[in-house]
């Protein structure tokens, strides 16, 4: 757009140029002429006529031309960069409570899951979990989820499991941890971090888990040896 707006600056600038040469020409040759001479090619009204026009002409080129320019910068206007991760993910301390999902719940077929009380026959198996992840442990924060848990437990009994869990923060990344799970209402323990993706690219140290409630709520505590990436 840039340059055909330059073109069309140009012609029409040397158009002008030559009409007006012309003009002056005229205008010299016939106050050296006879009253009587006839120029019907050099008439000077017929002059300053296509000097207007070629005026106008190249008005409304440079508009036409102006308008094409500024809507080649809004089609080319790269659009604006996504949001960043929250600062509540950008330090060495991630705090998230977790949810339990019943309707996330894969166990092994033919157990019934109808009544999560009596967790006896999921001993001797393993259970996927994918729970809704919610930041800090105030509930006042638990009503969007700013990602999810995902983790597959092997049950050692009831109340004993061994599993490995990924805290999934959408875009930003991941967080892998393994370790014991013991479920019981008050505990707390520590997994370690395996690993991590994205803002979290390897990820280092430990996360601590407090149940608030046995087998429904859980608030997890990350400590990493070095922040985020997050710039």
């Amino acid at each position: 757009a840039t340059q055909q707006l330059k073109s069309s600056i140009t012609l029409g600038l040397r158009f002008i140029t030559y009409l007006v040469g012309r003009t002056i020409t005229f205008r010299f040759t016939a106050a050296a002429q006879p009253r009587t001479t006839e120029m019907p090619c050099l008439n000077g009204s017929r002059l300053d006529a296509q000097l207007a026009a070629a005026a106008l002409t190249l008005l409304v080129l440079l508009c036409a031309c102006a308008r094409g320019a500024d809507a080649g910068r809004k089609h080319s206007s790269s659009p604006p960069p996504p949001p960043g991760p929250p600062k509540e993910i950008c330090g060495r301390t991630i705090v998230v409570t977790e949810l339990f999902n019943q309707d996330n719940l894969v166990t092994p077929a033919g157990i019934d899951i109808s009544s999560m009380t009596d967790l006896s026959s999921f001993v001797g198996y393993q259970l996927g979990y994918v729970d809704d992840m919610f930041l800090g442990s105030s509930a006042s924060n638990l009503s969007t989820p700013v990602g999810t848990v995902t983790s597959i437990c092997y049950f050692l009994s009831t109340v004993n499991n061994y599993c490995t869990s990924t805290l999934s923060f959408g875009s930003f990344g991941d967080i892998t941890f393994v370790g014991p799970f013991n479920d019981v209402s008050g505990n707390g323990f520590q997994n370690a971090i395996a690993g991590g993706t994205g803002i979290f690219t390897g990820a280092q140290g430990s996360v601590t888990i407090n149940v608030l409630n046995g087998g429904q709520a859980w608030l997890t505590t990350v400590g990493l040896l070095k922040a985020p990436k997050c710039t």
